[in-house]
């Protein structure tokens, strides 16, 4: 288990080890829930479609075409390796 600090303006890490797990990137976004017991849950929301908008125009190939595999392996990625 890790432990973070919250600070003065209610803002915490979370830690290396949790976003590699969890596939989280700049942009990720989390759900915060408080359980009946108190407990807190914390769940990474899926990637919209609107999220990686633009993605593979960002980086232009001259003239290449990609393969239905290389768009599919591109599309993984920018959603942090998460498939449906």
């Amino acid at each position: 288990m890790s432990t973070t600090v919250l600070t003065a303006r209610g803002r915490t890490t979370v830690p290396k080890e949790v976003r590699r797990q969890l596939r989280l990137r700049s942009g990720s976004r989390l759900d915060w829930r408080i359980e009946p017991d108190g407990t807190v849950r914390v769940i990474s929301e899926p990637l919209r479609v609107s999220d990686v908008c633009g993605f593979l125009a960002a980086k232009p190939r001259a003239k290449a075409k990609l393969s239905l595999a290389e768009m599919d392996e591109a599309i993984a990625r920018s959603a942090g390796g998460r498939r449906s």
